[in-house]
């Protein structure tokens, strides 16, 4: 009897390891200092975007909840001593089918979109996200209590796209100005993206969270690498 509750034990132990295993681990994504300029325009024809790490791994949330996305997608991210910057690649097989219609800033429309979200202090509920669609419309807002946003906070930044024959491409600028973050050598932020593929009803996060369970600001993975920067209180118009 003995026999036969220990290889059951050991046969639970093997099944939650292969559970887990098969759970996408925490991600923790590095920042690359940069000394060139880089120009907002959409292109990618930086080096910087040809030489550094990419971020691929995302998950739907819909429609096929826990699926591989349906088209690829690649993040670089770097900054400097003044902002941000992320570029985008949406690989999409039918670049003719990429929904983009020019709305007003912050307005919904039936369109393909980048979103990036930042926790740059941290607190695991509060932050920022800068979007932009395959069009060019900027979208912007501020996240609290962990799971809410509110899109009447309008920030200074720059963001432009780009549809070519492999897909679209997205880059932008958020100065170091518009955020709130602590005053450290060493940063250490929260971020997450997401992409909108209009004609599928599909929306791809980096940081996959079930429906059925709650947080968001919370999931988010490390951004580190960030150094050397100071809160600003310059007003910028």
């Amino acid at each position: 009897m003995l026999k036969v509750i220990v290889i059951l034990l050991a046969a639970l132990i093997w099944i939650s390891g292969l559970n887990y295993g098969e759970n996408k681990p925490e991600y923790s994504i590095r920042a690359e200092k940069i000394n060139s300029e880089i120009t907002i325009d959409g292109l990618l024809n930086e080096p910087v975007w040809k030489s550094s790490d990419y971020i691929y791994d995302f998950t739907q949330l819909d429609p096929d909840e826990g699926k591989a996305p349906s088209e690829k997608t690649r993040v670089y991210i770097a900054y400097d001593d003044n902002a941000l910057y992320i570029a985008a690649r949406m690989f999409d097989s039918s670049p003719d089918s990429i929904h983009a219609n020019l709305v007003r800033r912050d307005e919904d429309s039936n369109s393909d979109q980048f979103t990036v979200y930042l926790d740059p202090y941290n607190d695991k509920r509060s932050g920022y996200y800068f979007g932009i669609t395959a069009a060019g419309t900027l979208k912007d807002g501020v996240l609290y209590n962990d799971e809410w946003d509110d899109y009447t906070w309008d920030g200074v930044w720059e963001g432009k796209a780009h549809i070519d024959r492999e897909g679209w491409t997205a880059e932008m600028k958020i100065p170091f100005s518009q955020l709130k973050f602590k005053s450290s050598d060493i940063q250490k932020w929260g971020i997450d993206f997401k992409r909108d593929i209009a004609r599928r009803h599909e929306r791809d996060y980096l940081v996959y969270i079930p429906k059925n369970e709650s947080g968001f600001v919370s999931r988010f993975a490390d951004l580190t690498g960030i150094e050397d920067i100071k809160p600003s209180n310059r007003m910028e118009i």
